[in-house]
This record gives C-alpha cells, sequence and structure tokens, in this order.
C-alpha cells in the first residue's frame, strides 16, 4: 500500500533526503510483521468460540477442549491499513497453564477471556499474576467478559475493578457481536 500510494514520488527521487518529508505522518503508522494475539483463560469461558468469531467462521455449539494450541491468521482494518494478526488459542487446563508464560511470550496483545462468574474471575486474577512475570513492558492485556447472557454474570466494570485490566463485556456465541469484537482489536492495536 505504502509503495502504490507513493510510486511517483519515489520515481523521481533524485537522492535527497527531502523525500521523506510527506512520509513521516504514514510511516508512524506502519507496522511491520504480524500482531500476535494471544487468547488466555481457563477452559470452557470461550476462547475458541472468541477465536472463531474473530476469524469470521462459524462458532462452535458445544465445547470441545482446545488441546495444547491452535493458531491462525487474518487480517484487520485500522484506517487505511490492513494489519495483519496471528492469534494463538491456548488450551486452558490445568496441564497446558504451566506453558501459558512461554507461549504469551512476545505477544502485542493479551485477550484475557473469562466466563464472568466470580470463581472463574478470581481464578484469572491469579493465572494473569503469573503470566505478568513472564510478558514484555509494551504487551497490551484486555479482558473479555463472556457469557454475559447467562444469570448472575459479573458486570464488565466489576471484572475490571477485580483484574485491574480494561474489560469489556462479549457474548462470543452471538456472531452479531463480531462487530463488537472487531473494534475491540481496533482499540487495543491503536494502543501498542
Amino acid at each position: 500500500q505504502f509503495l502504490s500510494r507513493y510510486k511517483d514520488i519515489l520515481k523521481n527521487w533524485d537522492g535527497s533526503i527531502s523525500i521523506f518529508q510527506p512520509f513521516s505522518e504514514i510511516l508512524d503508522k506502519i507496522v511491520i510483521g504480524p500482531i500476535k494475539i494471544s487468547l488466555v483463560g481457563s477452559s470452557g469461558v470461550g476462547k475458541t468460540t472468541l477465536f472463531k468469531l474473530i476469524k469470521g467462521e462459524q462458532t462452535p455449539t458445544r465445547h470441545e477442549p482446545t488441546i495444547f494450541v491452535d493458531i491462525g491468521g487474518l487480517k484487520v482494518k485500522i484506517g487505511e491499513f490492513k494489519i495483519p494478526l496471528r492469534m494463538w488459542d491456548f488450551g486452558g487446563q490445568e496441564q497446558f497453564k504451566k506453558a501459558w508464560d512461554k507461549l504469551a511470550q512476545q505477544s502485542d496483545i493479551i485477550l484475557l477471556v473469562l466466563d464472568s462468574t466470580i470463581v472463574n474471575a478470581l481464578k484469572t486474577r491469579r493465572d494473569l499474576k503469573r503470566l505478568m512475570g513472564s510478558i514484555d513492558a509494551h504487551t497490551k492485556i484486555v479482558a473479555l467478559a463472556n457469557k454475559q447472557d447467562l444469570p448472575g454474570a459479573m458486570k464488565p466494570s466489576q471484572v475490571e475493578d477485580l483484574l485491574n485490566v480494561r474489560t469489556y463485556g462479549m457474548v462470543a456465541i452471538n456472531p452479531r457481536k463480531r462487530t463488537k469484537m472487531y473494534h475491540i482489536l481496533r482499540e487495543a492495536l491503536e494502543q501498542i
């Protein structure tokens, strides 16, 4: 996109550094390489459903545990650019949580997914504390209080107070929430 937009300027370049003047604004917005997004959370909270929602696939109607990790890619439009994303969906079973520290390294965004119950929110807080020791300083963490359609679900503001992380409510089984999820991703991408 960059080259096609400025091909005439580049074709007539005389070697002077003044050519970079019109590029300064756009160069600040260029992202090199895919953005790594890790979906982290306990088993059964809706990570894979969210993963499929983001990718535009049919969301599952029953829980089938992710075995270790699932990786997929897509592009999300931010302004004029389509940003490549590499998403990692981590298995949430206890035996896989030991690997989260290593798998989450070099993530640009961690989507911390929980099922909006108090029990799971407290477990998620423990998981988050453990993750904080192994992630990069630039990593943006966003919590998704999933299953907001179920009775007794904690409000996103309550989860946010408990985790001290920006939290959004979500119902990942609802395909109409895909637009909201893209908005959440765009907002997180703009902050990294």
